[in-house]
């Protein structure tokens, strides 16, 4: 008899036991968002918060997928930028600075070189001259002592510009540089740097419950505020009724 309850017991125990493991492996049902029209001025409040939160996040994940867009856009902008002003530099205003934007044709040229002046233009009948190429009048003009010094400061700001915006562009936010500098960053701000898998987790997690704890903060302190404000306005109505 004593065999018999004993066996019994087992297999209830059996049974026990598969029950709870297959209610362990049941998923549990997610539960389904009602919504529900704000009614109160808490609930108002609670609204206008998760919406201004969800548009936030709408936000950034705007901005930083435009990013990837706007980035080639700008850089292609940046370098017509610096093309053009380089282009004006040595051909408009380099000539303008040395004062040699008169020699334009072969007989200026020539006037120039044997220091007779500027020349005086012909009728178009009896001119036989040809207009130099705007590499001659560059170069005519980087000839003058004038036109060596602008050029030189103009080229050593231009290369300065041209070498740190390649950089910027090509340089990765990834790499053992970028880490270098991410954990001296680190160690002068005393920022706990994670250095493994699970530390990552447990910074993000840490970020996350002080992100919501500023936001329950924020929350107490309107509520309170509303609270006084409700106050207040029953006072004054009290005062007036009296």
């Amino acid at each position: 008899m004593s065999t018999q309850n004993n066996n019994n017991n087992n297999n209830n125990n059996h049974d026990n036991n598969d029950m709870n493991a297959t209610n362990r492996i049941q998923p549990r049902r997610k539960r389904r968002k009602r919504f529900t029209i704000p009614t109160t001025p808490r609930q108002f409040q609670t609204c206008l918060q998760r919406l201004s939160l969800k548009g936030l996040s709408c936000m950034f994940f705007i901005a930083d997928h435009a990013m990837y867009l706007l980035g080639p856009v700008l850089i292609a902008l940046a370098s017509l930028i610096i093309a053009g002003l380089t282009y004006l530099y040595f051909c408009v205003v380099l000539p303008m600075m040395t004062g040699t934007n008169w020699i334009v044709s072969t007989e200026d040229y020539y006037a120039y070189q044997h220091g007779e002046g500027r020349h005086v233009e012909s009728s178009d009948e009896e001119s036989t001259d040809t207009d130099i190429s705007t590499s001659q009048a560059t170069l005519l003009a980087l000839a003058t002592p004038t036109g060596l010094l602008h050029t030189a400061i103009v080229a050593f700001f231009l290369l300065n510009v041209t070498y740190n915006y390649y950089k910027c562009v090509t340089t990765s936010n990834s790499g053992k540089l970028y880490d270098a500098v991410v954990r001296e960053l680190a160690t002068v701000t005393n920022f706990d740097y994670p250095e493994t898998e699970e530390e990552l987790i447990q910074c993000k997690r840490t970020v996350e419950h002080k992100i919501a704890a500023k936001l329950e903060l924020r929350r107490r302190e309107l509520q309170l505020q509303s609270q006084l404000q409700l106050a207040a306005d029953a006072r004054r109505s009290r005062m007036n009724n009296e």
